[in-house]
């Protein structure tokens, strides 16, 4: 089974890397996925299934090798190369903070309606997968990217009125952002990158009083990813690029829970969109008051790295879903 390429682990090793997947007490999970996506591994199996016809011990590593692969494992593929702060023991947490290398990762989401048929976490998901996405690039320059726990909550002052919604006050996040990185930075982290994916023009501006407040501290860089205060178009969120990918017939007006937003679900947990609800939703192609353009031109693309592409590879039939 090896003797085509000796630096195949083998379909053995290869079945006992799910058995260690789906044990939740181990701890090695990144360091084995650094492994399974390297060249020489997963990417080397023709899955032809002839390991399982010959194992001696009646296993199935033919179908494990498939579990491995299956997009539902797409998170944690994601996650490789980001250190999780939550899980480090405090003598690990105080060597990076010590590394000149280290940049920490700070989601901001929030909790908010999005529809009918996506989840109330949609920015809270949508913002721990631009540090994600974001985190390989910067491993690959040099740096060490760290992913601290992230803010679920945040401002949302547009959906509070509907079921579910949590929001709180512009000063609260803004505290709390401050808070949270004067307390690594006490320890010794200096970089900090707040990747936000919830665009309430109230979210933003605590965002943006906060970072006036760290920039008070001279020897902290604290940067901002996703959706970004005091920001048009074309921005790495909303661009011509990315609504050239988009299905809507009409892509300028897509904003909260329509097709891009859909799609990032889709695409980081199909299970959490109720699929059946969103094919029979009409187009609503609603227009907020001028007050609020500034929301309504960050919205009308939801994410550029999710696209209107599925996890499977399809594109969502789901145009304009908006929820005003």
């Amino acid at each position: 089974m090896v003797g085509h390429n000796d630096r195949f682990p083998g379909p053995a090793a290869l079945n006992r890397a799910l058995t260690l997947e789906l044990d939740h007490r181990d701890g090695g999970r990144e360091g084995r996925w650094r492994v399974l996506l390297g060249d020489d591994a997963l990417a080397r199996c023709h899955g032809q299934g002839n390991c399982t016809e010959v194992c001696p011990m009646s296993l199935s590593p033919a179908d494990s090798i498939r579990r491995l692969r299956r997009p539902r494992r797409a998170t944690v593929v994601r996650s490789v190369g980001l250190i999780r702060l939550a899980d480090l023991t405090s003598p690990g947490a105080a060597r990076l903070a010590r590394d000149p290398r280290a940049v920490v990762f700070l989601p901001l989401g929030a909790i908010e309606q999005h529809g009918p048929h996506l989840p109330l976490l949609v920015d809270w998901r949508g913002a721990e997968e631009l540090a994600r996405r974001v985190a390989p690039h910067l491993r690959r320059a040099g740096w060490r990217p760290i992913l601290a726990p992230s803010i679920p909550y945040g401002v949302s002052t547009l959906a509070v009125g509907w079921p579910g919604t949590v929001s709180l006050s512009i000063s609260t996040l803004r505290r709390l952002i401050v808070e949270l990185v004067n307390g690594l930075a006490s320890h010794g982290f200096r970089r900090f990158v707040l990747t936000n994916y919830q665009a309430d023009p109230d979210h933003l501006r605590a965002i943006a009083a906060a970072r006036r407040a760290l920039a008070r501290r001279r020897q902290l860089r604290v940067l901002v990813a996703g959706f970004e205060p005091a920001t048009r178009p074309p921005t790495p969120m909303v661009n011509r690029r990315v609504q050239a990918l988009m299905r809507s017939p009409n892509p300028d007006r897509e904003w909260h829970s329509g097709e891009l937003e859909t799609a990032l679900m889709l695409s980081v947990d199909r299970t959490l969109v109720r699929e059946r609800i969103a094919r029979r939703l009409p187009p609503a192609w609603s227009r907020l008051p001028p007050r609020a353009g500034a929301r309504r031109a960050q919205l009308s693309a939801a994410s550029a790295r999710a696209g209107p592409v599925t996890s499977a590879g399809r594109r969502p039939r789901e145009r304009g879903r908006a929820t005003p």
